[in-house]
């Protein structure tokens, strides 16, 4: 990963993109957010989409980390009450069509970010957003293991979609899809 690194105002941070609002139907600059509320990785970080891509190999093949600490991450926590709830470490889990799904997703300064891994069928999907009305959790509806056509038209390379990756580009106000053109990363 070569372009991660933690939220900085004042250096020049090459292809950096603004985060953007809408008000009143009108794109504005986000609002002004104070540079000590960006000093943890909870929503204060830079990273591009090849650096997702990467992040997301390395959870694929539990790399980094001790195998008994992915099994913590990826497992229900367990609360005070002895009842468990479907959040690991970082990680909602859940199911769709039988199989498991593991999604994150985050917020800040005009941003938003959406991660799903689509476990059975080695699929991963990974939305970036410059608009904090941005529907990022939407897009990962259009997978639907039961509507393979919406999948097809969302997705050209979708008989591939484990082995490619794309860009995705929508012009539409919050996050809407009025057109996506694909392009290979």
């Amino acid at each position: 990963m070569t372009t991660a690194r933690v939220i900085s105002e004042a250096d020049i941070v090459p292809h950096r993109a603004a985060g953007y609002r809408l008000e009143n139907g009108e794109v504005k600059n986000q609002e002004w957010v104070s540079p000590t509320l960006n000093t943890t990785a909870d929503g204060a970080l830079y990273f591009s989409v090849s650096d997702v891509i990467k992040w997301d190999a390395a959870v694929r093949a539990r790399a980094i980390l001790k195998p008994e600490s992915w099994n913590r991450i990826l497992q229900p926590v367990t609360l005070n009450s002895g009842k468990t709830w479907p959040y690991g470490f970082g990680w909602f889990l859940d199911e769709r069509g039988g199989h498991p799904l593991q999604q994150h997703s985050g917020s800040w300064q005009g941003f938003k970010t959406q991660l799903s891994r689509f476990i059975g069928e080695d699929v991963s999907i990974i939305v970036l957003a410059n608009l904090a009305e941005a529907k990022s959790g939407e897009i990962r509806r259009w997978y639907r293991r039961d509507h393979e056509s919406q999948a097809r038209r969302a997705c050209p390379s979708s008989d591939r979609r484990s082995r490619t990756s794309g860009y995705f580009e929508t012009h539409a106000p919050a996050g809407g899809c009025a057109s996506r053109n694909a392009r290979p990363c």
